[in-house]
């Protein structure tokens, strides 16, 4: 009879990294702070999944007999539904962009192209991005970009119309990841200007279901020219969720 594959489960996930570090159920138990009944049961599947700080003290114990690979972290934290355990910094998103990743943006020139955190930090980009939007490599974020510096309204010619699809896309994104003590942080800092407390007031959620037309003026000549916008969230191992690509492409029929 054929073993039909089952889909994976965290009690089993978590046996199989025990028992690879040939620890008993009753040391992981001890270790953790939890019951060796509990693991048992939580091993065989009796047991609904355990909480995040129970799931983070099992993980730790783990860790110190045999490291932990940032996907095995990553897949037990995803089949226990809990997510990441740590909001990450800026500094450390930017770490993930490695060298290799850079040489892609530098490839898809003359078109722009960038990587950014989900809270519109600007990770990576190559030459076009910065050309197109003047000013935007010094500020780091593009959102406090496009409302401190004067040449936002220069450069894109529905300002407004763009903000209001900019703070939806924040609003839409801060209810994915659930970090609200980061995202009060960033909305402090944003509740300066008076057009984005009006526009997030105001916003619905907007999720990225397909390209979005821009029309801009070339920041040294004023030339007009239009842009399709397309964001893609990048399933990274460390900060699933958190680190987001964005290319745009000439609208159909025009030049690149």
């Amino acid at each position: 009879m054929l073993h039909c594959p089952q889909p994976p489960r965290l009690g089993d996930t978590l046996r199989r990294l025990r028992e690879n570090r040939r620890i008993s159920r009753e040391s992981l138990a001890f270790a953790s702070g939890v019951s060796a009944s509990y693991l048992s049961h939580l091993e065989r599947g009796h047991r609904d999944n355990p909480g995040r700080a129970v799931l983070i003290a099992l993980l730790k114990s783990l860790d110190r007999v045999d490291t932990l690979t940032d996907a095995e972290r990553r897949h037990c934290l995803d089949l226990a539904g809990v997510g990441i355990d740590s909001v990450p910094t800026v500094v450390e998103l930017r770490e993930t962009i490695t060298g290799d990743i850079r040489r892609t943006l530098a490839l898809c020139e003359p078109r722009i192209a960038c990587y950014f955190d989900i809270r519109l930090n600007v990770l990576a980009c190559n030459e076009a991005f910065t050309k197109a939007f003047k000013g935007i490599a010094e500020e780091g974020n593009f959102l406090r970009w496009y409302l401190s510096n004067a040449v936002a309204k220069q450069i894109v010619a529905d300002w407004n119309g763009m903000l209001t699809h900019i703070v939806g896309w924040l609003r839409g994104a801060a209810g994915s990841l659930r970090s609200d003590g980061d995202f009060a942080e960033l909305l402090s800092g944003l509740a300066t200007f008076t057009e984005f407390r009006d526009a997030w007031a105001a916003a619905d959620p907007v999720y990225s279901d397909g390209p979005t037309r821009v029309h801009l003026h070339e920041a040294s000549t004023g030339a007009k020219y239009a842009v399709d916008i397309q964001g893609f969230r990048m399933d990274h191992t460390r900060f699933p969720g958190w680190i987001w690509y964005l290319q745009t492409t000439p609208p159909q029929g025009l030049p690149a």
